[in-house]
C-alpha cells in the first residue's frame, strides 16, 4: 500500500497535467453538474492527509506549504509556508522592500573571450557603505552577450530607512587572473518606491 506521501506526489503531477479540451454541447449542463459532483466526491474521499494539504495550500501566498513533523509517535505537526526572498510573514502575505534590477552587460572587442567575475551590492551612504545584499556570478560575452540578468536585492532592514541613499555598487574582475577591471555606481533615484525597478546596461571597462 502507497504511503500517503506518495499519494499525494501521484496526485499532484495528474493534477497538474495538461487536461485536454472537451467541447460540450449548450444541452449538456447536466453532464457537466455530474461531472463537478464526482470530481468533489473524488478529492473528499482521499486521506485526511490531502484534504488538510488543500485547505493550507491555499493559506500560502506565492509559495509552497509544508507539513513538519515535530514528534512521530504523538504525531503532532505544523505547517509552515517556504516563502521566495521578496515575501514574508507565516502566510508570506507581505512583500519585502526590494531592488528588481535587470541588467546587460557589454565587453570591449577585446574581451569577448574574457571571462569575468562580477559582484552586484545594494549599498547605503552611511560611512560604513553597509553592504544590504549581494549577488555573484560569472560573465562571457560570447556566451553571454545576449542575455539580461535579474536579481531581487534587499534590504538588510524591514522596513528599509528611508534617511539613507542607497546605489546599486558592481566590481568587475577577471575570474583567472583576478585582475581588478573596475567598479561601477548606479544611484538610486526613487528611494520613496516600496520595489525599485532598474533597468541597466553596463560597460565592462
Amino acid at each position: 500500500m502507497l504511503s500517503d506521501v506518495r499519494h499525494f506526489l501521484c496526485y499532484e503531477i495528474k493534477r497538474k497535467e495538461k487536461q485536454q479540451a472537451k467541447y460540450l454541447s449548450l444541452n449538456a449542463s447536466r453532464e457537466v453538474e455530474n461531472h463537478n459532483e464526482n470530481k468533489v466526491k473524488s478529492v473528499n474521499s482521499r486521506s485526511p492527509f490531502f484534504e488538510i494539504y488543500h485547505q493550507r495550500e491555499y493559506e500560502c501566498h506565492r509559495s509552497l506549504g509544508l507539513r513538519v513533523w515535530l514528534n512521530d509517535k504523538k504525531n503532532l505537526t505544523r505547517y509552515t509556508c517556504l516563502c521566495p526572498p521578496s515575501f514574508y510573514g507565516d502566510q508570506c502575505q507581505y512583500q519585502n522592500q526590494r531592488v528588481s534590477l535587470t541588467i546587460k552587460f557589454q565587453t570591449l572587442s577585446d574581451s569577448l573571450s574574457t571571462l569575468f567575475a562580477i559582484i552586484i551590492s545594494l549599498i547605503d551612504d552611511s560611512e560604513q557603505r553597509i553592504i544590504h545584499s549581494h549577488e555573484q556570478f560569472t560573465y562571457l560575452s560570447i556566451r553571454d552577450c545576449k542575455s539580461k540578468f535579474n536579481f531581487y536585492l534587499l534590504y538588510s532592514t524591514r522596513p528599509k530607512n528611508q534617511t539613507k541613499t542607497y546605489v546599486i555598487h558592481i566590481d568587475i574582475y577577471e575570474k583567472l587572473s583576478l585582475s581588478y577591471r573596475g567598479s561601477l555606481l548606479f544611484p538610486m533615484k526613487f528611494p520613496f518606491l516600496p520595489v525599485h525597478r532598474l533597468s541597466l546596461i553596463a560597460v565592462i571597462p
